[in-house]
Formats: structure tokens, sequence, C-alpha cells
């Protein structure tokens, strides 16, 4: 997944990570998964904790949340948002299907 380069400094070569960009599915995938941790592993799922976690300014999370929320895989409850029962049946399928993809050689 992450591509490893070398970058020259004056104590030499030292590795720089560079992640492919992900796209629209596995963002969302990566939002309601760490959602679920979040609810999982505190009561009251924090934001700045999830935005951390999946790599995402809280801004363009929020906007995402929202989204997520008009399509039915998120609700929100007061300040909190957790994941609806079509969510996790997204986070399912798309597990299965990349699993499918793994099995086959291919990555997405």
């Amino acid at each position: 997944m992450a591509k490893l380069d070398l970058l020259s400094t004056d104590n030499g070569p030292e590795p720089i990570t560079k992640q492919r960009k992900r796209n629209r599915f596995e963002i969302y995938y990566d939002i309601l998964t760490a959602l679920n941790q979040e609810l999982t592993e505190h009561r009251r799922p924090s934001l700045t904790r999830i935005a951390a976690h999946v790599n995402m300014p809280y801004d363009r999370l929020m906007g995402v949340l929202s989204f997520l929320t008009r399509i039915g895989f998120c609700e929100r409850l007061g300040s909190c948002f957790s994941v609806t029962e079509k969510g996790e049946d997204f986070l399912a399928e798309y597990q299965r299907f990349n699993e499918s993809l793994s099995r086959m050689g291919l990555d997405i």
C-alpha cells in the first residue's frame, strides 16, 4: 500500500512513505469503522479522535459524516453519531468485496 522512497539528507538517505490516495468508498469504510471502534472503546465517540484516526481534517470529516447521514449509513444523536444497520451492511459488504479481490490477487 505505502510506497517507499528515499530522501537524501546530510545524514544519508531516509525512507519516506507515500500513501496512495483513498477512493470514496475506502474513506466511508474507514470513517464508519473508526466510528464503531470509538463507540466500542468509549461511550461517546470523539470526532476529533475519529478525524485523527482516519487522517482527515475535522471540517472534511464533518462533511462526509453529513453525507453518510443523508444516505442513511449513520445517524446523529444530539452531538454524537452512530452507525445504522444500513451502514453496518455497507461495512460487511465492502469487507467481503475486498476479501474477494484479495483472493484473486487484485487490490483496489
